[in-house]
């Protein structure tokens, strides 16, 4: 028959059974996604139907209805109630039958009645004794699933890297941990300072830990992300490097330095061209408006650094830059502020 269409999609489930003996059993399926409802939805959940059996179990919505089939969002702590009931006094045993759910997340039975928990993603049964004369050992408030994530397990960027490479191109690079074979990484490059993103590649994460890509078709200043997708479809973005190119018109490197983004709104990134730069060098830069006024200076002992002018004025400056070696002109560009 195959697995339902969500649990085949989404690949995030539980399949819980309580048992008797071999024959006397009964099973349920809690199926995890974003999209669920935690109260009871007759479109998403399969009630539980009491049969003629010796025995039942069904978990509960947030609104207390016994469900066989419960489709539910999973968080970053999930706890799902259980019923559990038998027509007889005995010892019945809840089973772990399957786990198709990360890794990174804990998964614990707790037993309110013996005051007990066991983790159930490395014990897959638990025993338990139901007295017919003790409403306290079945019903719907002795057992409760807690699926939450461990924080030590949790998936983590390590370091994002954007590095030029031959034949003007960009090398990517990027170290995680906990990223398992559910994590899809997706570069995205801007060229408009930060306006819109565009898509270079996607690598599906594996577990290795370490992934590249190449850019082979950058701009003139680029700014590039690594967009992170886990399997819950939640997202989150990697702090941003700029990479630049010399202006293809060489407009830039006449000049020898080249500055990015431009136009920007806050942190510009300048760069003195390798054919003028030195190791031993250190640079004086000024900003100064149309006018001719220095607004800012600085000094860096670097071929390549930033400064911010968030607090500038929009309009158009003029970056001049020096060697403060030999006090030699180094060039100058425009820039404009937005």
């Amino acid at each position: 028959m195959g697995k339902p269409v969500e649990m085949a999609v989404n690949n995030q489930y539980l399949k819980l059974q309580m048992a008797m003996d071999s024959i006397n059993t009964d099973d349920i399926v809690v199926v995890f996604n974003k999209d669920a409802k935690a109260s009871f939805d007759l479109k998403e959940d399969a009630p539980y139907k009491v049969g003629t059996g010796k025995l039942s179990l069904a978990s509960l919505s947030s609104d207390q209805k016994l469900l066989a089939i419960n489709r539910m969002p999973l968080n970053h702590k999930t706890v799902i109630s259980l019923s559990v009931n038998a027509t007889a006094g005995g010892t019945y045993s809840l089973n772990m039958n399957s786990i198709e759910v990360p890794k990174q997340y804990d998964i614990w039975l707790v037993d309110a009645y013996k005051n007990d928990s066991l983790d159930m993603r490395h014990n897959k049964t638990y025993k338990f004794d139901v007295i017919k004369t003790d409403t306290a050992s079945f019903g719907a408030y002795r057992f409760k699933l807690i699926v939450r994530k461990n924080p030590a397990l949790a998936y983590d960027l390590l370091n994002f890297k954007a590095n030029k490479a031959t034949g003007n191109q960009v090398q990517l690079a990027w170290a995680t941990e906990h990223e398992a074979n559910y994590t899809n990484f997706t570069v995205e490059r801007s060229t408009d300072a930060g306006t819109t993103y565009t898509i270079v590649g996607g690598v599906p994460s594996t577990g290795a830990g370490m992934y590249s890509l190449i850019d082979k078709t950058p701009g003139e200043n680029n700014l590039y992300r690594l967009k992170q997708e886990d399997i819950n479809n939640n997202i989150t973005y990697s702090h941003i490097i700029p990479v630049g190119f010399a202006n293809q018109s060489n407009a830039l490197a006449s000049n020898n330095i080249n500055i990015y983004p431009n136009p920007a709104s806050s942190t510009v990134y300048m760069t003195v061209n390798a054919a003028v730069g030195s190791n031993s060098a250190t640079y004086n830069f000024t900003i100064t408006n149309n006018y001719g006024l220095i607004i800012k200076q600085g000094t860096s002992a670097q071929a390549n650094w930033q400064t911010d002018i968030s607090n500038l004025m929009p309009g158009t400056y003029i970056i001049q830059v020096v060697n403060n070696k030999d006090k030699s002109f180094v060039g100058k560009s425009k820039l404009v502020k937005l």
